[in-house]
């Protein structure tokens, strides 16, 4: 019994580690474009690629409808969170104030990937306050798709694109506010 209740705990250690992985330093940027191997990068930079980025919509949870392929000439963050994810609570706010920052001229919509998604999604935005749009991800249009494409092996990742459409980065861990604020603008310019 002792042994089956070690193994447990090991093993539950070793899934909430999945989750609270600690950011890299913003100096370690993986170009992938070259390789292409580098299947868990703190920071993937596909600026050199232009690639077009995957439509991603579906109705958000305050009754209006998102839509990327309406955002060209925006900066847009695709954010993958869960509610259960200690690093994703944590850089929501730094989202928010981002989102309200009109300077910005970029769009935030976070994509909630719970069990359950539609059902749990709704009391969390509402405890953290979250003022940009939320997708369940069980309700994109075409969330199989979208999944594959914006395949991430952790939450939080936080996927940039371009305002031309095009794939930027792919951002694994949490962020604060100027990490993120330094990205919009890299990409805005």
């Amino acid at each position: 019994m002792r042994i089956f209740l070690t193994t447990l705990l090991i093993a539950g250690l070793f899934l909430l580690a999945a989750c609270t992985e600690e950011p890299r330093p913003e100096t370690e940027i993986t170009d992938t474009t070259e390789s292409g191997t580098d299947a868990t990068p703190s920071t993937t930079d596909n600026t050199a690629d232009s690639v077009e980025a995957l439509n991603v919509s579906g109705p958000t949870l305050d009754g209006g409808h998102f839509d990327l392929s309406e955002l060209r000439g925006k900066v847009v963050f695709l954010n993958f969170f869960a509610t259960w994810c200690p690093p994703c609570k944590a850089e929501i706010p730094d989202l928010n104030r981002l989102s309200k920052n009109e300077a910005t001229q970029m769009v935030i919509v976070g994509i909630g990937e719970d069990q359950n998604a539609a059902d749990v999604l709704p009391g969390f935005v509402a405890e953290m306050n979250i003022d940009y749009p939320v997708i369940a991800y069980d309700q994109l249009d075409n969330f199989r798709e979208v999944l594959g494409y914006y395949y991430h092996e952790a939450i939080p990742s936080t996927f940039v694109i371009a305002p031309d459409g095009s794939f930027g980065e792919v951002i694994t861990g949490s962020r604060d506010y100027a990490t993120f604020l330094a990205l919009m603008e890299k990409y805005a310019n």
